[in-house]
């Protein structure tokens, strides 16, 4: 698996996404569409988590007749920020 693209070089409406997905754990894309805060249409997202999926910032399995995605690494997402914060603080 590639490294995942860091949500903050997420072009906006895929970091929303993204976001969206994170904040469920792990949600089909009718959930993380009703997650969001914009109106976007159930295609939308299912292309949006598509792109997602080959950037390697989300994963997806079946469960069932749908797919469901959660991040690809949550605990490496943003990290290299963290750790910024972290150095310009000490």
């Amino acid at each position: 698996m590639r490294d995942p693209v860091p949500l903050e070089r997420l072009p906006s409406r895929e970091r929303e996404v993204a976001c969206a997905v994170r904040a469920c754990g792990e949600a089909s894309a009718e959930e993380v569409r009703r997650a969001l805060t914009c109106d976007l249409s159930s295609s939308a997202v299912r292309s949006m988590l598509r792109r997602l999926e080959r950037k390697g910032t989300v994963v997806r399995r079946r469960v069932g007749r749908k797919f469901v995605y959660r991040l690809a690494k949550p605990d490496t997402i943003g990290l290299a920020r963290l750790v910024r914060q972290f150095a310009s603080v000490h």
